[in-house]
Order: structure tokens, then sequence, then C-alpha cells
């Protein structure tokens, strides 16, 4: 079974990834069949959709992600999971924009390497009062 830290390492390579701004090494970490429920566009559940919009993400000047808060869970020998929060920023404009969002990335083991085969990331909703979610 993976450690808890192994986990964290895996969510690491994708922060490390993105900050490269190579979309192949960000593509290369996801499995062939994964699917991506993405920040800043509609689901994509082809190699190709999902490179594609690495490849635009990538474009953003200073590209990084900050990972507030992670979620571990081990369900198997070969799943885990880790969702939370994070915050993605960039250059735009001359100036650091920051976009919170939270995720979830489910791994699977396959073969010897460990691959995304699904991740949802969307902005964080604005805080609202509870009881006006009630009404």
């Amino acid at each position: 079974m993976p450690s808890a830290d192994a986990v964290e390492a895996l969510g690491t390579a994708w922060g490390k990834a993105l900050a490269s701004r190579d979309p192949h090494k960000i593509h290369a970490l996801y499995d062939k069949e994964a699917v991506l429920l993405a920040t800043f566009t509609n689901e994509l559940d082809t190699p190709t959709e999902i490179h594609n919009y690495f490849v635009g993400l990538t474009k953003r000047e200073g590209l990084q992600v900050q990972f507030d808060e992670q979620n571990i869970r081990i369900l198997d020998n070969d799943t885990a999971t880790n969702s939370g929060l994070y915050t993605f920023s960039f250059i735009e404009n001359g100036k650091r924009v920051f976009v919170p969002a939270r995720y979830t990335f489910v791994y699977a083991k396959r073969g010897n390497d460990w691959l995304i085969v699904e991740h949802h990331s969307s902005v964080r909703p604005e805080k609202t009062d509870a009881k006006s979610v009630q009404k």
C-alpha cells in the first residue's frame, strides 16, 4: 500500500510539472483513460483534450499551484485519493492573479507507476452565510 507521504508526493510532482509550463510533463502524469473536470473549461476525457487543455493553461506566465489543504485516503494497494484546496497563481496584465480552487485527484497504480485516473478541479465558491443557503 502507498503511504500518505507517497500520495502527497504525487501532488507535489503535479505541481512541479505545472510550474514547468511543459504540457508534456503534466500530461504524462495522467492515465490514457483519465477524466479531467478542469478548473478553466468543461470536462475533458480524451488524451488529446487533456493535453490541449494543458497546452493552453501553460501559456499563463508564472503559472504555479500551492496546495493549501490535503485530505489523503488510501483505498487499497492500487488506488488512492487526494482532495482538498489549492490556489493557482499566474501573471496577468503585469499582476499576479490568485485563483482559489478545490480539487480531487484519484490515483491508480499502473505497472510501476502511479497515474491520475480522475481529476476534478473547480473554483472555490464565494463564502456564503449558511442560513441564506437553507432558504
